[in-house]
């Protein structure tokens, strides 16, 4: 029987029906509160130390881009990335004195739909 199921899921593109549609949340739940954390302490750093602040958010994201998700958060995943690449560039802007008041109001607007649309997405899955 388990040879069937498995000749079945392969066939049906490789999509699990008994998976949990929150695999995954936990480990997203923990990166989104680190980046939280961080966010926060790089709001009250100076230009100068940030670069520590902004490495521990690349690594935040390779930790997002390698964990397991559920087909159903896998939209949810991509939007958080998204967000993160985003926040990432202003602060390496920030750093480079490269970054424009009009080009930060811009990508704060798109950050905020990232951030919206996660959340949204999030919670399709998780019940919330």
């Amino acid at each position: 029987l388990s040879f069937f199921i498995c000749a079945s899921l392969l066939l049906s593109g490789c999509k699990n029906p008994f998976e949990a549609k929150d695999k995954g949340i936990e480990q997203l739940d923990n990166i989104e509160q680190r980046w939280i954390d961080t966010s926060t302490l790089i709001s009250s750093t100076s230009r100068i130390a940030l670069a520590p602040q902004v490495a521990n958010l690349q690594e935040m994201k390779r930790d997002l881009n390698v964990i397991e998700v559920s087909e159903c958060l896998t939209p949810a995943k991509n939007e958080l990335n998204e967000y993160m690449e985003m926040e990432i560039d202003i602060y390496l802007k920030f750093m480079a004195d490269e970054l424009s008041d009009s080009y930060a109001a811009s990508q704060k607007k798109k950050m905020l739909e990232k951030v919206t649309n996660y959340r949204t997405l999030k919670s399709k899955c998780t019940g919330e």
